[in-house]
C-alpha cells in the first residue's frame, strides 16, 4: 500500500486507515490471492464503482493494461463516481481531464 507518498507491506490482520481525500494506492504484488475488508465511510457509491470497474476490465471492451485506449474508457467510467473516487491533485488531476475529455470526443462513455 502506498499513502502519503510511504510504502507500506501489509500482513493478516493488519489494519491501516486512509484519511478522506488522501491519495493511496494499493496493490497485490505475490503470486497469491488477496483478501480484505474495506469500510468507506460514508460509502456512497463505493460499492457500484468497484462493481463497474470489475465488470469493465473483464469485459472484451479492455484491451490490456498498457493499451491507452483501456486507461481513456476506464478515466471516462471513473468521471461519473466523482464523489466517490477522484485522482490526486495538480498534473495527475490535469493530465486526468485532458485524457477523459479526449475518451470523451472519441464517444467513451461515462460511469
Amino acid at each position: 500500500m502506498k499513502l502519503g507518498g510511504k510504502k507500506t507491506v501489509l500482513k493478516p490482520g493488519d489494519q491501516i486507515e486512509v484519511p478522506v481525500g488522501a491519495a493511496h494506492t494499493f496493490a497485490n504484488r505475490s503470486d497469491r490471492p488477496v483478501s480484505f475488508i474495506a469500510e468507506h465511510l460514508p460509502a456512497l457509491r463505493f460499492e457500484e464503482y468497484i462493481r463497474s470497474v470489475h465488470a469493465f476490465m473483464t469485459s472484451d471492451v479492455a484491451g490490456g493494461r498498457r493499451d491507452p485506449r483501456t486507461l481513456m474508457r476506464y478515466l471516462r467510467l471513473e468521471s461519473g463516481y466523482t464523489e466517490t473516487i477522484r485522482p490526486p491533485a495538480g498534473i495527475p488531476r490535469l493530465v486526468v481531464a485532458a485524457l477523459n475529455g479526449i475518451g470523451r470526443l472519441l464517444g467513451y462513455p461515462a460511469g
